[in-house]
């Protein structure tokens, strides 16, 4: 039972390291909670080495991952929402229906996304076009793997 409190315990040190991180700089929310939670996940990982409990490792360790995955999917789910986006709007001001609709026509949110992917370096304008970046092609590239290993291969979709 002490390692089903230690994943907790660890899990936790990864959020508080998180917002710690989140505070003193911006960037991609994801890729900041995955260098904390690896930390945390290393830290645990040496603590169940060192106390001995090496039969609960594994457990440990899975359940460890299985928790950092629900928070960045809660983060990328926050962070791409049509509905978070707009309650945050609301926060700040009321808006009146024509404003809304403004913002969130489907041209706005598309140009929102590709800005947000230009400034995550996944694609790059060229000429009156975008493109894929090697980061971007790396990213589609582990979405592929991940498609093919939890066999939800379909056709791709391309224009």
């Amino acid at each position: 039972m002490a390692w089903l409190v230690a994943t907790g315990v660890y899990f936790m040190i990864s959020v508080w390291l998180y917002v710690i991180l989140s505070r003193w700089m911006t960037g991609n929310g994801v890729l900041k909670f995955v260098f904390c939670g690896t930390i945390a996940g290393l830290g645990l990982m040496l603590h169940q080495g060192l106390s001995g409990d090496l039969v609960n490792l594994v457990p440990s360790v899975l359940l460890y991952a299985f928790i950092c995955e629900l928070f960045i999917f809660f983060i990328a789910f926050v962070r791409s929402s049509v509905s978070v986006s707009l309650l945050l709007l609301l926060k700040d001001r009321p808006q009146s229906q024509r404003e809304i609709d403004r913002l969130y026509a489907d041209e706005a949110m598309v140009n929102e996304r590709i800005r947000k992917l230009e400034m995550t370096d996944f694609l790059e304008k060229a000429a009156d076009s975008r493109k894929l970046t090697a980061k971007g092609r790396a990213l589609l590239s582990g979405f592929r793997m991940f498609r093919r290993f939890f066999r939800h291969e379909g056709p791709e979709r391309t224009l």
